[in-house]
């Protein structure tokens, strides 16, 4: 079975809750703030290889951020978050300008946008009609330029780009092609990446990257180097910190992919990765996390969005180490693909045996992946063989030194596979190991995902251990619509009531509510 297709989609809109567009800002001081700076990048010191919060109290605050992207050498940014819309702000005369509403984000209801590596165009994402024979709006792909001084009208790219289907989170490489991810494209149920090549000033069909870009999971959120050398995705394959990981693949001189590389515990968490932009200097690599900081923000601002657990920041890193992950990526082999071509032709004890072989071996000639390895045991499963992928999968765990990341991963691949209990077992045991260990994302992705593909009792099982280890507005209100779904309306009215104890003024939470209680 495919995972993540157009419900996929749902998920990520619930989950990665999408930027409003406001007429007003609601903090007066972030504006004062911007006056001050002077510099490209608002004037801040550049970081290192490790991220870092951007800019806490003015860009990174206690609301839910969304994307940044940044033109013009870095002295034009463009950004939001979920209370203030979509605005921008640029150096003129030596200092930054007080931060407007971006008027095409304002017209559009623009959800999402990424710089173009030209360091003129902004791609954004958008839900509008992109001509008069347009029967319905769906997510289509815009672009607007920046001239020094205000912006271009919005445009939207051409039909051989724009489908009847739904495009999400445009960027573009400098030579102009265009990468985004998409569901439901040819009659496919995932959520993939997709590039539409530009030559001779024309767009060319869109193609699907291939594997290990795409898998039978979520990918999505595409950022591209501006030179066109490297991809970071996100992307929920099994096998990564949390709900969503940041993976970087490096494009080949004959214009192939390497395989995909977890970027590592300092950019990815289990509270979920998403929204990359690489600068188009190629220098700075942005991206929103959900992680729990301690830094202060500037003032709390009231939403009706708000999770007591995480609110989205902008974090950014600087790009150089990027070059180590090419060298180690290109020169080695996946341990995994090998694996399994091994377990195809000669069963399990002899795949077992090599990759101990290929492991023990050492010298850096193989890349070891836990997302791959736990491919085999999702293939294991798919085939019925369940006994098989619960014995490769301690075979892991005796192997390989991320442990953690091959028991949640494992975890989500039997919960996809329809072994539920077995999954919340392994969940529950690392939550016991460790109190602290935040994974209502990771739960609360699953959980929506399931509720997509008509998994009800499944997405119940999973919504319920979220809200019992972690009870935010989010949680309660998923549990409350795995309950409605399941006729249990009693339930789904006390779950609902749970949500508004934490934030009243939760408007799906109040809107569910008057419709349970009518019934």
């Amino acid at each position: 079975m495919k995972r993540h297709g157009s419900t996929f989609l749902v998920a990520i809109i619930l989950v990665t809750i999408m930027v409003s567009c406001g007429e007003t800002t609601s903090d007066q001081q972030a504006v004062t703030g911007f006056e001050a700076l002077s510099g490209p990048y608002l004037g801040q010191e550049p970081p290192g290889a490790e991220p870092e919060l951007f800019m806490p109290g003015l860009i990174s605050t206690n609301d839910r951020d969304g994307c940044i992207s940044f033109l013009d050498n870095g002295k034009l940014c463009v950004f939001g978050n979920d209370e203030t819309g979509m605005q921008y702000t640029f150096e003129k005369d030596g200092r930054w300008t007080i931060p407007r509403h971006a008027p095409w984000a304002f017209k559009q209801g623009v959800q999402d946008n990424t710089s173009g590596g030209d360091g003129r165009r902004i791609f954004i994402q958008s839900r509008g009609l992109t001509s008069p024979d347009d029967e319905e709006k769906d997510n289509n792909i815009w672009v607007v330029e920046w001239d020094g001084a205000g912006w271009s009208e919005s445009q939207p790219l051409p039909p051989i780009v724009n489908t009847d289907k739904m495009e999400f989170y445009p960027t573009a490489s400098s030579d102009g092609s265009v990468f985004f991810f998409a569901s439901e494209y040819d009659d496919s149920r995932r959520s993939d990446i997709y590039e539409c090549g530009f030559v001779n000033g024309e767009y060319k069909d869109a193609e699907r990257l291939p594997y290990p870009l795409n898998t039978d999971y979520g990918e999505l959120d595409p950022a591209v180097a501006p030179d066109g050398s490297y991809i970071i995705i996100s992307s929920s394959r099994p096998g990564g910190y949390g709900a969503t990981d940041h993976y970087i693949a490096f494009r080949r001189e004959d214009g192939t992919w390497s395989h995909a590389l977890n970027l590592g515990n300092k950019f990815n968490t289990p509270n979920g990765e998403y929204r990359a932009c690489i600068t188009p200097d190629g220098e700075f690599f942005f991206f929103v996390s959900d992680r729990k900081t301690d830094i202060a923000k500037g003032k709390k601002v009231v939403s009706t969005l708000k999770d007591k657990y995480n609110d989205g920041d902008v974090y950014w890193a600087d790009t150089t180490f990027f070059n180590d992950l090419k060298v180690e990526l290109l020169a080695t082999e996946c341990a995994a693909e090998i694996v399994f071509e091994e377990y195809r032709m000669n069963g399990l004890e002899a795949a077992t045996e090599t990759l101990a072989a290929l492991y023990n071996a050492g010298e850096g000639r193989h890349h070891f992946s836990p997302c791959e390895f736990l491919g085999i045991c999702d293939h294991q499963l798919k085939a019925g063989k369940a006994d098989d992928a619960n014995q490769f999968y301690q075979v892991l765990l005796d192997t390989l030194p991320d442990v953690f990341r091959i028991k949640l991963g494992f975890a989500q691949v039997c919960i996809w596979n329809g072994q539920v209990g077995i999954g919340l077992d392994i969940i529950k045991r690392l939550l016991d190991d460790d109190p602290l260990l935040e994974l209502n994302n990771t739960l609360y992705w699953l959980a929506y995902s399931l509720l997509g593909e008509s998994q009800t009792e499944d997405a119940l099982q999973v919504f319920q251990l979220n809200a019992r280890n972690h009870p935010s507005v989010r949680a309660y209100y998923g549990l409350a619509i795995a309950y409605q779904r399941n006729g249990d309306f009693r339930q789904a009215i006390e779950s609902c009531r749970k949500s508004l104890e934490l934030n009243p003024d939760f408007e799906d939470a109040l809107e569910l509510l008057n419709k349970l209680e009518r019934q």
